[in-house]
Formats: C-alpha cells, structure tokens, sequence
C-alpha cells in the first residue's frame, strides 16, 4: 500500500469515525433524559419532510450556484478553473467554518490553489469581493425592509414595549425615527459600497503585482 493510498483512506475514515462518535454522544446525552429522548422522536415523526426535502434541494442549489458565482470573478483576472474543484472547495470552507467560524474563507483559496493553481491572494481577494456584495445585497434588503414595513416594525416595537411594562408617551411617537432608521441605513449602505470599491481596487492591484 502507497502512502498516497493510505493517506487518502485516512482522509475518508476519519471523518466518517468522527460523524458516528458524535452522533453517539447525541444519543447517549439524551439517552440520560427520557423525555428529551421522547420529544425527539416525536419531532421526527410529526416533521414535515416535503419542506425538509425543499430546504435540501435550495441549499444544494445554493452551493452550486455559489461554486459557479466563483467563475465570473476568477475569469476576468485570468484563471481557468474546474466548476468541481470550486464546488469542493466551497463545501470544504463550509465544514472548516463549523469548526473555526471564518477559517473556511482561508480554506477555500488554499484548495483552489492546490487543485487550479489559482494564488491564495488572488482568489481570497475574490472571496473578500463577494462578501462585499453579500453585504450590499442585505443592507439593500434592510433599506427595502425599514421604507416598506416602516409601520409594522414600530407597531411591534410598541407591543413589546407595552408587554414589558413600558409606556409610549406621544413624545417619543412623535420623534422622527422614520428618518433616523433611514439615515443609519444610507450611511450603512454607502459604506459598504466604499468598502467594496476598496475591495476590489485592492484585488486587482494583487493580481496585477502576481
């Protein structure tokens, strides 16, 4: 036996040694209380699965197009790379980040540099760029959700207030929040896009100096 061929079988067995252990540990914590026990598999039997296949088929959906996202912001930089090695490496920097949240980031260039010869610095600016775009697509989202639910988040905002205890004087229903949560939200908004510009200014440089 090669030591290729070792390694590799030491790759797929460990993981799947350590998947059976906790899953164990799962069952034997909630072995100790038969009620959790007991509620657990109610849970499974009363689940409806035909949503547990849907959130299956989107979540798979989303990491293929995610792997695929990747192409459009390698190609113009120069890089040719495989849609598999992308995809594998983005599910390889999802199982990293269950372990050291964020690490994964780091991971996903390291194996398309292993895998395409992609340069970490090139392909990390790439990820740092889309995480930029992630967070101008939720502040996008915040902004829609603060102008169009305007009225229903602040009629929540009272009905809590009221539950604890508090009071809602006209002073502060008068004050012009309406404003302040649009302010906060343009400002958040123009800072991620100067951030995003920087981003990107910056992964190009990196890959014009590689």
């Amino acid at each position: 036996m090669t030591k290729k061929t070792l390694l590799t079988i030491v790759k797929t067995v460990l993981p799947l040694l350590l998947g059976v252990y906790l899953i164990w540990v799962f069952f034997a914590n909630m072995a100790e209380d038969p009620k959790k026990l007991t509620a657990f598999y109610k849970a499974i039997s009363e689940a409806n699965y035909w949503w547990i296949l849907l959130s299956v088929i989107l979540g798979v959906v989303a990491y293929f197009s995610r792997s695929y996202r990747w192409k459009y912001v390698l190609e113009p930089l120069g890089y040719q790379t495989n849609f598999w090695n992308r995809y594998h490496a983005v599910m390889i920097g999802y199982l990293i980040n269950l372990t050291i949240p964020r690490a994964g980031e780091a991971s996903r260039s390291a194996m398309l540099y292993r895998s395409d010869g992609v340069p970490f610095s090139t392909s990390f600016g790439t990820i740092i760029a889309e995480r930029a775009i992630d967070l101008i697509m939720l502040g996008s989202i915040a902004f829609l959700t603060a102008v169009l639910g305007y009225d229903d988040f602040f009629e929540i905002k009272t009905q809590i207030i009221e539950k604890f205890g508090g009071s809602t004087s006209n002073s502060t229903n008068d004050f012009p929040w309406k404003w302040v949560v649009y302010g906060v939200v343009a400002i958040a908004f123009a800072e991620i896009t100067i951030k995003q510009e920087q981003i990107s200014n910056s992964s190009k440089s990196n890959s014009d100096d590689s």
